[in-house]
């Protein structure tokens, strides 16, 4: 994460620094301290993450099946065309 941070965004912002070994181990530091309060976050939050993996598998499944359904069977997509062309005026 300390080179993504160093490589990636100090570079792309145009800051042109030779980082010393004391501000990656502070980057190493704080890090680690970010990820752990995630992890409290998250644990606390139980309910409301498998609420939000119900309601993106109820979602996307739908999705999953219309995507399979157009690729798998070429002759629905005339069909579903002609219907979307009568009620969908474009």
């Amino acid at each position: 994460m300390k080179h993504f941070f160093a490589e990636d965004i100090l570079h792309g912002l145009e800051v042109k620094l030779k980082l010393p070994c004391g501000f990656v181990q502070i980057l190493v530091i704080v890090f680690g301290a970010i990820c752990l309060a995630m992890v409290g976050v998250a644990s606390g939050l139980g309910g409301i993450i498998e609420a939000g993996f119900s309601a993106n598998g109820i979602l996307l499944g739908p999705l999953l099946a219309l995507f399979t359904m157009g690729w798998g069977c070429p002759w629905v997509n005339s069909k579903v065309r002609s219907i979307l062309n009568r009620y969908l005026v474009v």
